[in-house]
């Protein structure tokens, strides 16, 4: 979902919280819980996400750390799989590493990394989060 789509879903002020490089949402990890709020509000499923590392010139995306939620169950209600998935979400990614352990794991994967100062990585860490409609 784009910036414009999501917006006529959460309103203005949940999606300046995010950064759209490359035209998916990625919010801070403090903002996680507001989005999660907003969004099942709103109807909205959570299908996943994943920390990266974003820089100017490059994007770094620490997949192994993923916070994907179960899927949709067969039969099951979109407004209690929306809820699960969120519920999901939030558990997933508050049981990540800290993220000074996280730039450290990723300095230590991608060596383009490896000399840039921790505030700039710290400056650039941001959690993507893919939010999803009901099919019609």
């Amino acid at each position: 979902m784009n910036r414009n789509q999501l917006a006529a879903w959460l309103g203005e002020a949940t999606c300046a919280l995010a950064d759209w490089r490359g035209g998916e949402g990625a919010w801070r990890r403090r903002d996680l819980g507001r989005l999660a709020v907003a969004a099942e509000s709103a109807g909205l499923a959570c299908i996943g996400g994943q920390p990266q590392i974003r820089l100017n010139d490059a994007t770094f995306e620490l997949y192994w750390c993923d916070y994907d939620p179960t899927p949709r169950r067969f039969g099951e209600p979109w407004i209690a799989y929306a809820s699960r998935s969120w519920k999901e979400q939030l558990f997933l990614a508050e049981g990540l590493p800290d993220d000074e352990d996280l730039i450290a794991d990723a300095r230590a994967r991608f060596e383009e990394l490896a000399d840039l100062p921790d505030t700039e990585l710290a400056a650039g860490l941001w959690f993507v989060v893919y939010p999803e409609a009901e099919p019609d």
